[in-house]
């Protein structure tokens, strides 16, 4: 969730450095901050990759926000994120949910399915309704100011 913004402030931070320095490629300072830059991908007839950028960096919030108030296995997430265009195919969710169960975001258990196999289901912990919480927060400001800047160009 953060890591998106981590990156951008980092770039930032790195074109900020070489302006100082007397150096104008933003380019090539948000590459050694360690981030091929979105500028660097906003090719036209591209924007499929915007989309994809965004939807990454929405994805872990939108996971824990589909846990907010009862728990869920893991097909039945996918299938909501892939039902709503939120990632691209059902097998890159589980990914995504090993990083949360590992930074503690989420517990899991198995449980017997009449349907099949034994299911995990996924539950929020108390770390991961903060982080959500936090994300709500921070989305909030961040969606504003970018439409503020896509309406009328200022800031």
């Amino acid at each position: 969730m953060v890591n998106s913004l981590d990156t951008m402030a980092a770039a930032h931070a790195a074109a900020k450095s070489a302006q100082d320095s007397g150096h104008n490629s933003v380019h090539n300072s948000a590459q050694q901050a360690g981030c091929g830059t979105t500028m660097h991908h906003m090719v036209p007839g591209e924007q499929g990759n915007w989309a994809a950028q965004l939807r990454r960096g929405a994805a872990e919030a939108c996971v824990l926000s589909l846990l907010r108030g009862q728990e869920r296995y893991g097909f039945e997430l996918a299938r909501a994120l892939t039902d709503n265009g939120l990632v691209a195919s059902e097998g890159t969710i589980y990914p995504l949910l090993a990083r949360l169960r590992q930074q503690g975001l989420v517990e899991t258990s198995w449980r017997e399915s009449t349907e099949g196999p034994p299911r995990r289901y996924y539950r929020l912990t108390e770390d991961g309704q903060i982080a959500l919480a936090s994300f709500v927060d921070q989305w909030k400001v961040f969606r504003v100011a970018v439409d503020r800047m896509l309406r009328s160009g200022q800031a």
